[in-house]
């Protein structure tokens, strides 16, 4: 089994890091930093990488996204 750092988009899987290097305490450190990230753009409604407020179907995205470290026998598959 190999550690990955999954990343959905609603259901499916809409990318992922992996497998990783590390243990999972490392992984979940880095999922979380990832999760605060998510809370603060759709908290302020607002993307520091664009410079700009983002729209209704941008925020929408950003809600269904989860972000989870998960032991796998195989590699994640997009859209899976």
């Amino acid at each position: 089994m190999k550690l990955f750092l999954v990343i959905y988009a609603g259901s499916q899987i809409g990318g992922f890091a992996g497998p990783l290097p590390y243990g999972m305490d490392e992984c979940v450190k880095r999922r979380d930093t990832f999760r605060a990230s998510q809370a603060e753009v759709i908290e302020s409604g607002f993307s520091a990488q664009m410079n700009r407020k983002l729209t209704d179907a941008e925020m929408k995205d950003i809600r269904a996204m989860r972000f989870e470290c998960e032991w796998r026998g195989l590699k994640p598959e997009l859209s899976a």
